[in-house]
């Protein structure tokens, strides 16, 4: 606690910032053991009541780095701590600005979004729809409670959530989820339907766009580090191309690492767009796959 007595400041010397900061650090020794105001049957100081859900003296575009930087650690973590463990207790036991900023936050100067989050796609597109359909928990968490309290930390009041225009600390964020969960196999190669493209709340389905065709045939391909293991892409693609990486098909066990070799390449690869094609017959689904080796 020595930086209390470190800066060793009269209270009418101190700015809206520190005093945020003297407020959090007495906060955080009260729920270290020592006299305490408390509320709720817990025992435990709720930061949202000591400090409130309510912007910084001064606005945040104008504040400095040391400023910024003393408000995030005096009052806005402290909360955040608050929302986060009363949405998942065990899961966010140890909250800290690493679960928002990642673990290269220094280096990134705190930038936002983190590479390891993504930004929560527009309400409507079928994106939102394919990551509301598997974490429908998760992203109404970060819709209705962290994003607004955010905006109102930062900028007095609730952020749009049409994913435009505010700030990417102020936007609902998802963490990714572990390398290479889903694959598009060659059942996609000549075909290349884009309807799994559309669906994907991340954008992580790419094209090659490269002259070695040997090396990257025509399909589609997952980004395997930018997958969220959604599954939203699978019942999308109409020649059944997509699988979960633990159950690719024997004899299409080489298309794992190849999706995961665009990562090498990924200069020569962007997200198409779809334009649409047409819809394969059954019987036309059946030969593809009879065409590669596959059987029921």
């Amino acid at each position: 606690m020595g930086i209390v007595t470190k800066l060793e400041l009269p209270c009418d010397a101190m700015t809206g910032i520190m005093k945020v900061v003297a407020a959090g650090l007495v906060l955080f020794l009260a729920a270290c053991g020592g006299s305490k105001s408390t509320t709720g049957s817990t025992g435990k100081v709720s930061a949202i009541e000591a400090m409130g859900v309510t912007p910084p003296d001064s606005p945040w575009e104008e504040m400095s780095v040391a400023d910024k930087e003393f408000y995030m650690i005096g009052k806005v973590n402290p909360i955040m701590k608050e929302l986060f463990s009363a949405h998942d207790a065990e899961e966010f036991a140890d909250f800290d600005c690493v679960d928002c900023h990642g673990e290269e936050m220094r280096e990134l100067d705190f930038k936002m979004p983190a590479p390891s989050m993504y930004i929560v796609p527009p309400e409507g597109t079928p994106g939102h729809r394919g990551m509301m359909s598997t974490f429908p928990e998760e992203v109404k968490f970060m819709q209705e409670t962290v994003t607004p309290a955010m905006g109102k930390l930062l900028l007095g009041s609730r952020p749009s959530l049409t994913g435009v225009g505010a700030p990417a600390s102020v936007q609902p964020l998802f963490p990714k989820g572990s390398p290479m969960t889903w694959v598009i196999t060659r059942l996609c190669r000549d075909c290349v339907d884009k309807s799994c493209v559309d669906v994907c709340p991340v954008e992580c389905i790419y094209e090659y766009k490269g002259d070695d065709s040997e090396a990257f045939p025509n399909q589609l391909y997952i980004q395997p580090e930018e997958c969220i293991d959604c599954g939203a892409c699978e019942p999308e693609c109409p020649w059944e191309a997509i699988y979960e990486d633990a159950s690719v098909p024997e004899v299409f066990e080489e298309d794992t690492p190849l999706n995961a070799k665009m990562m090498e390449n990924q200069d020569d690869f962007e997200v198409p767009v779809n334009e649409g094609t047409d819809q394969p017959t059954p019987e036309q689904v059946a030969e593809n796959k009879a065409k590669w080796n596959l059987t029921a």
